[in-house]
């Protein structure tokens, strides 16, 4: 995906916590495929982020994903050249393809090292596709565990 993105500060409040909107408007490109272009979508979201220790940082965010009428076909068509009895033929509309809540918490074990987790809840309820055939379950739940490392340079540079 490649585009745009407005992000709006909305403020703080008096726990330290931030909360923030963002807009992004992305074009989807297919790497299997010499980046070909597939659509566009547009993703607003809310997220609350707080710091309260040094070390730990965690968000919260609840959003949308909307797209065109070409990207809700990658996702939810079924040209009718795959057609079975069990997957009929499926013309996707534009609209909304997802809701997304979703949350996160980072440790800084080091400068360098940090442990992060995070959960995600995506769910197609009331979405402009959400009869397609390819559409299994409702709700679904995904997260993971990561640890990163970043490397940083012992010499500060001078500009001239």
């Amino acid at each position: 995906e490649a585009g745009p993105r407005l992000r709006w500060h909305i403020g703080a409040d008096d726990k330290g916590g931030r909360w923030r909107a963002d807009f992004p408007v992305r074009a989807v490109l297919d790497l299997s495929d010499r980046l070909a272009y597939r659509g566009v979508s547009f993703e607003p979201r809310l997220t609350y982020e707080r710091h309260p220790s040094g070390r730990w940082r965690y968000a919260a965010s609840a959003g949308a994903i909307i797209g065109d009428a070409r990207i809700a076909d990658v996702v939810y068509g079924v040209d009718p050249a795959y057609a079975t009895t069990d997957r009929p033929a499926y013309e996707a509309r534009a609209g909304l393809i997802a809701w997304r809540l979703s949350t996160n918490a980072t440790y800084d074990v080091t400068r360098a090292i940090r442990v992060f987790g995070y959960v995600r809840l995506d769910t197609v309820a009331g979405a402009a596709n959400a009869d397609s055939p390819l559409v299994r379950a409702r709700t679904g739940v995904s997260g993971g565990l990561g640890i990163s490392y970043t490397f940083r340079s012992s010499q500060k540079v001078a500009y001239d």
